[in-house]
């Protein structure tokens, strides 16, 4: 049998990938025997498996080969990851070595230049090792004095507190190989501004940037990966912390580059209880009239101390908030206090937004009591579904999008954005069977319509898309059967109370909430009575995921159910996963547990929620509005496709790319299928991709 080393589940030895979770077998089986070179401890036992090579270069996990009897840690904290600059002079494969005398061997390939890797001597230190560990924080002059380090190095040392530790670096020809420790998921920079209860909370993290700012004055080229909101995030602490430094352009950013990008961050949607329209009009004002960076600064920390000394100037409820806590400019607060769980304290009622968000505090209690939301169950009572034993074990997940992203009005001033137009609308859909599969379980329909107005330089589409996507599970003829019975009863749903208007017509606003839930309440009845009147139990009784988009125009909503994802993709916020899987794992994050905790259990990726198996009044579907500021990707897609971080780790080479218009969508989506087929390959692939263009509709003003 082999152990799969991403959720310990036991396979046949002929498999390449999980049967649980579709992690690629092969690569974490060498990492087992790492510290012997690809052999097999001298001290295995002697009855090994038939179908162990004599070189153990496929050896399961027998002994660990660092004498432990512990499984390989792969939770981010200990994980080490190798970054090439430039990315593409030397190929990373999965079982290869990095440095002259090999120590470092690839684990995982996660794009072009980037491999998560293991050391397989770590109790050696190198040289330069040592060495590192005394340049930490030293001046520019000393850094450049160590022969043997490498440029692309001193931005990692100069900001050792805000980016990744270095763990080893060295030069192979034109190449720079570093070697850095991943650090545990920060919250997004982009979530954390739209999501901030307070505006002393925006002030401070653009103070910080800019702290980060003159840091990298002595390597101002470096100053680049400032400038990417996808490679900034917020720690526990609410530091800002960076990703990773980025090979630089030509010209390094000046000063206005900066305050482009911070008035970028400042006219993001806001959801939460957050500063006044006039608070955050202030801001813009003192990053667009600064000449100077002394100037920017000192405005930004007289506002901060203002916000301090004006307790109503301050967003009511916001005495946690640790910005509030501490005097301004200040170092912050070194206990965990995630900004996420503030902000979610007191959630909007005006304008949905596209962000995921943490609800395990969200206190539930200070919710619009205007807005028709249901009450939720309890998380504590959500049990997976197991479809080879009880179906009705299955407990309603808590509606995470539904909270955190309540219904709008128009009525509020609480955020800056410019009122929107669609120019340009392209979709397009693609399925595939996979490489282990002998029929398809997944079943995808688009039902789109464009109108285009153009007169005197002015242009408008007038869009109304359905998208739904589903992932079908159960025995035979049950999946397939399940995902189109899902998918013909939300057509038909939809044909009915959200018809396609006429060209000339005016378009119908985006369903309530209400009919969207009575819509997959209908979808999930279709298949649970095909189920009872079957007499279908055990592993026989069928069921699907689901993940659907309604667009009109600049808005939409995404209603999901299990696993199947919504991904969005800007050139100004980066990739976003809008959708939160209704498993086990994320069960347990919601309720305080650790991820690598949560993950490590063997049912970790068993679904809470799907449609089918139980009743509708049982079932809990996630509800999203989102509204789209710039030209946007939105990407639906099985868990064929989403598995193994595909999306996140091929986003240069895959996503962007469509996001751009650089490639057009269905072969952009060929790629990904094939790219699927090749990294997972373990169930069957499905992906809907819609490309939206937008401007500023003036004419609203």
């Amino acid at each position: 049998m082999l152990t799969c080393p991403n959720c310990q589940f036991a396979n046949p030895s002929d498999h390449k990938f999980c049967q649980r979770c579709g992690e690629p077998l092969m690569p974490s089986v060498v990492a087992t025997v790492r510290k012997t070179s690809g052999k097999l401890p001298k001290d295995a036992p002697e009855d090994r498996p038939e179908d162990i090579p004599e070189d153990g270069s496929e050896a399961v996990t027998v002994e660990m080969s660092d004498q432990s009897s512990e499984p390989l840690n792969r939770s981010a904290t200990d994980l080490l990851q190798a970054r090439l600059l430039p990315a593409d002079e030397i190929e990373l494969s999965p079982v290869a070595y990095l440095g002259s005398d090999k120590r470092y061997q690839v684990l995982t390939v996660l794009s072009q230049g980037s491999a998560n890797i293991t050391d397989t001597t770590p109790e050696v230190r190198s040289p330069l090792q040592t060495q590192l560990s005394q340049l930490t924080q030293a001046p520019l002059s000393t850094l450049q004095a160590s022969s043997a380090l490498p440029a692309a190095a001193y931005p990692y040392l100069l900001l050792p507190a805000s980016a990744p530790p270095l763990y080893d670096v060295w030069q192979e020809g034109e190449t720079t190989v570093l070697i850095v420790r991943v650090r545990p998921a920060l919250s997004s920079l982009i979530k954390a501004f739209s999501t901030a209860v307070d505006p002393l909370q925006h002030v401070y993290w653009m103070y910080t940037l800019t702290d980060l700012w003159m840091a990298l004055e002595p390597i101002p080229q470096w100053r680049s990966s400032l400038l990417q909101a996808d490679n900034l995030g917020i720690d526990s602490d609410q530091s800002v912390r960076v990703q990773q430094f980025i090979m630089p352009g030509e010209q390094p950013p000046q000063l206005s580059d900066l305050k482009a990008f911070l008035q970028s961050l400042l006219a993001q949607p806001h959801r939460g209880a957050i500063a006044p329209l006039r608070q955050i009009r202030q801001l813009i004002l003192t990053v667009t009239s600064a000449e100077t960076l002394t100037q920017l600064r000192n405005e930004l920390e007289t506002i901060g101390e203002a916000l301090l000394a004006t307790p109503d100037a301050i967003t009511p409820d916001v005495a946690s908030s640790p910005a509030a806590e501490r005097p301004f400019p200040q170092a912050p607060s070194t206990q965990p206090e995630d900004a996420d769980q503030s902000a979610a304290s007191q959630p909007d009622t005006t304008q949905p937004d596209t962000t995921q968000l943490d609800t395990t505090q969200l206190d539930t209690t200070q919710l619009d009591t205007s807005q028709s939301v249901e009450p939720q169950p309890e998380t504590a009572n959500l049990e997976p579904i197991h479809l080879e034993e009880d179906p009705t074990a299955l407990e309603p997940m808590d509606d995470i999008d539904d909270i955190v992203l309540p219904e709008l009005t128009d009525s509020s001033d609480n955020t800056v954005v410019l009122p929107m137009k669609l120019v340009a609308l392209a979709d397009a859909g693609q399925t595939d069977v996979g490489r282990q599969r002998d029929h398809n379980e997944d079943y995808f329909v688009i039902a789109s319509s464009a109108y285009k107005q153009a007169s005197n330089g002015q242009q408008r589409t007038q869009a109304h898309g359905l998208y739904v996507l589903c992932d079908g599970m159960g025995g035979h003829a049950g999946g397939e059967v399940a995902s189109q019975l899902a998918t013909k009863t939300l057509i038909a749903y939809f044909a009915e109370h959200w018809p396609q208007p006429q060209a000339d017509s005016r378009s119908l606003p985006l369903p309530a909430k209400a009919t969207l839930i009575e819509a997959v309440r209908q979808a999930n009845q279709a298949i649970y009575d095909v189920n009872e009147k079957e007499e279908r139990a055990g592993h026989e009784r069928m069921g699907t995921t689901l993940v659907m988009v309604l667009l009109q125009n600049t808005d939409a909503v995404v209603v999901h159910v299990g696993d199947s994802r919504l991904y969005q993709h800007t050139r100004r916020t980066g990739l976003r996963q809008i959708t939160t899987d209704h498993e086990v794992g994320q069960r347990e994050i919601q309720r305080g547990v650790a991820p690598d905790v949560a993950y490590d259990r063997p049912d970790a990726y068993q679904l809470t929620q799907a449609l089918g198996p139980r009743s509708q009044e049982e079932l809990s579907p996630s509800v999203s509005y989102l509204s789209f500021s710039e030209d946007a990707l939105l990407l639906l897609c099985s868990d064929g496709l989403s598995d193994n971080n595909l999306v996140e780790d091929h986003l240069q080479s895959h996503i962007d790319p469509l996001t751009r218009g650089h490639k057009e969508l269905e072969a952009g989506l060929d790629d990904l299928v094939n790219l699927a087929n090749e990294v997972n390959g373990h169930d069957n692939i499905s992906a809907i991709a819609l490309r939206l263009q937008v401007s500023p509709d003036m004419g609203r003003l």
